[in-house]
């Protein structure tokens, strides 16, 4: 099993940016316009600012437009309320990139509800703390990818929904960025897992639902079925047993009643090509196989094995 995880990472790398940018080590710089001085970051050398605002304490203080440049670069600006020449209160930042922080600032750094906008790469609009993702909010990525719900240090932490641009979906628990705990994956064509989850890959028991009504219930393990389960055909024929290195090890073979009771095994042509077919003729409440019947357990396995292909036990990355 694949994860998707080309928008999780954008977005991490997006946050920090723009949290590095604002925590950052600052110093004092005075502005163009007289005695007054402005925070900014400690990285920036040889850069020029300027504040329309008024200054208190030879600080910036109140409302007004700051732009701080390097040459004739403008490096970054801010309009909105400073305090003790920080960003403090509402105001909006934009870099010279074109990404955009607005909402409530306290010394530099957002808190509570806000929103950032990186061009091209995506938006996040909701609760920061210290000027990271924190509690709840909604990324939309450039893709069209959308994640809602719970946040913590600038990763998904909690319980919250993504649906990707191609129409997968997933619900349930997260850990740093990762599916974990339990939850739903919708697959586009229709196909649907519901259980555990760690670190992004289906462990733990769950029920991996076909679109032809197949079904497996059981354990899992790092996205791949291990250990005991059952599976279901749509016809209602089922295999209980247990499974390690992707082959099923014995168990029990429960056939639907179909053409011929008399027949109780299943049987193949000499070219081993048509069990599907002659198993289609048997009658067995219960027969039991162990690990050496392969023509059984290769039916099983072939089912898995043929949607695995086609892409649809797979979390698109």
């Amino acid at each position: 099993m694949y994860m998707r995880m080309t928008t999780l990472v954008v977005l991490v790398l997006a946050l920090v940016v723009f949290t590095s940018t604002a925590a950052l080590a600052s110093r004092l710089v005075d502005v163009t316009q007289g005695n007054c001085q402005v925070w900014i970051p400690d990285d920036v050398a040889g850069v020029t600012a300027t504040w329309d605002g008024v200054c208190q304490n030879k600080l910036a203080d109140g409302r007004g437009t700051l732009m701080v440049k390097l040459g004739n670069n403008v490096l970054l600006s801010y309009v909105g309320e400073m305090s003790n020449g920080y960003y403090s209160g509402q105001g909006k930042l934009t870099q010279n990139d074109g990404s955009i922080a607005e909402g409530r600032w306290v010394n530099a750094l957002l808190e509570g509800a806000g929103t950032m906008i990186w061009p091209g790469l995506g938006r996040y609009e909701g609760i920061f703390v210290h000027s990271a993702a924190g509690g709840q909010g909604t990324y939309v990525s450039g893709a069209g990818d959308t994640y809602k719900g719970e946040w913590k240090n600038n990763m998904k932490e909690g319980q919250g929904q993504i649906i990707w641009a191609i129409g997968d979906i997933y619900e349930g628990g997260w850990i740093n960025d990762h599916m974990q705990g339990t939850g739903v994956y919708r697959w586009a064509n229709g196909d649907r897992y519901e259980g555990d989850w760690a670190d992004g890959l289906m462990t733990g028991t769950g029920v991996y639902h076909w679109t032809d009504g197949s079904r497996y219930e059981g354990n899992w393990l790092k996205g791949d079925i291990r250990g005991r389960g059952t599976y279901t055909k749509s016809d209602g024929s089922l295999y209980e047993g247990a499974v390690y290195n992707g082959r099923y090890a014995g168990g029990t073979l429960v056939q639907a009643q179909v053409l011929n009771p008399m027949l109780t095994q299943p049987r193949s042509d000499l070219n081993g090509n048509d069990e599907e077919a002659s198993m289609n003729k048997v009658y067995a409440e219960k027969s039991t196989y162990d690990k050496t019947v392969d023509k059984v357990k290769g039916w099983i396995e072939r089912k898995v094995e043929t949607r695995r292909g086609q892409g649809s036990g797979a979390v698109r990355g």
